[in-house]
């Protein structure tokens, strides 16, 4: 899967971030600096949590999901029809990784 100029450019920024998948709503990758197998897992599963996010408000849109394992932290956020999952290291940053997505979608989002 090509890894777009965002995507590059989001992993040279921020350290903590180790993976990036951007996807549309209804799955389809459009970048990803993993391969094609590990980017549909990992968008499964962005699209999964965004999906349980909005059932639990049901009136409002989830925009943004975040989780934090021993393991690895996962931040999802979703921008008009464009969704960006990156997965980071444990203890990552959230208040930056949050800045470094913002600013990906909003790159996505002029390039369209």
């Amino acid at each position: 899967m090509d890894a777009g100029p965002a995507v590059q450019e989001l992993l040279h920024v921020s350290e903590d971030v180790r993976a990036v998948v951007v996807f549309e709503p209804e799955g389809e990758i459009t970048a990803a600096s993993v391969q094609d197998d590990e980017a549909a897992e990992l968008a499964g599963a962005a699209g999964a949590l965004l999906a349980t996010a909005d059932k639990l408000r049901p009136n409002r849109e989830a925009l943004r999901v975040e989780a934090f394992t021993p393991d690895g932290d996962v931040y999802v956020a979703r921008s008009g029809e464009r969704v960006t999952v990156a997965v980071a290291a444990p203890g990552s940053t959230p208040a930056l990784v949050r800045h470094d997505l913002r600013t990906i979608l909003a790159e996505q989002d002029a390039a369209s």
